[in-house]
């Protein structure tokens, strides 16, 4: 998931946790 860590650097608005929880929600 190169595309999800790239937007997450992008995107600091986005917690950790919420980050991880994006994944689980969209795996790609």
């Amino acid at each position: 998931s190169h595309y999800f860590t790239r937007v997450f650097k992008e995107e600091t608005k986005r917690t950790p946790t919420e980050y991880r929880d994006e994944q689980r929600k969209e795996p790609q």
